[in-house]
């Protein structure tokens, strides 16, 4: 009986400790921008990917896999704007292992133009450590923000 109530009593516990994959993603978030791009990427697990589905579609990279490419995107990101920091992060839905949230940014990119975005991003989490942040975002954008001739880069040359 004894035994019964120390593995009762230590699930509980457990359960009590454990943190949401909601509060996990949102930390994450909050933390870009904000901590140095290593200390973010430390959200992610070992060989945990960051994808960008859309980027694709303007030829930029768009699976980012492992902590150090993530570290290195983000750096990337925050020297290219010094004021990067995502806001407004709402986590509208989670389960124990996903979480789903909208959140933007406001920046100054270093040429001047000003960065607006608003994103849904979609986290796996396992074990504290995110397996998967995929993103959706306006690529007009970051384009618009981003590319030496805005969205003229993307318009074929006859």
């Amino acid at each position: 009986m004894f035994l019964l109530a120390l593995a009762i009593n230590i699930s509980v516990t457990n359960a009590q400790t454990k943190v949401s994959a909601g509060n996990i993603f949102r930390e994450y978030l909050e933390s870009a921008g904000a901590k140095s791009p290593k200390e973010t990427a430390s959200y992610f697990a070992q060989n945990g990917s960051l994808e960008l589905p859309f980027n694709e579609s303007i030829g930029l990279p768009y699976k980012i896999v492992g902590r150090d490419s993530i570290a290195a995107i983000i750096a990337h990101v925050v020297s290219g704007a010094k004021n990067f920091r995502l806001t407004n992060i709402k986590v509208i839905m989670e389960t124990n292992d996903k979480a789903l949230a909208e959140y933007e940014s406001d920046a100054i990119m270093a040429n001047g133009r000003r960065y607006k975005q608003k994103y849904l991003g979609y986290a796996i989490i396992k074990d504290g450590k995110i397996e998967l942040h995929k993103e959706y975002m306006n690529t007009v954008s970051l384009v618009s923000a981003v590319f030496p001739n805005g969205l003229e880069d993307l318009i074929p040359k006859k």
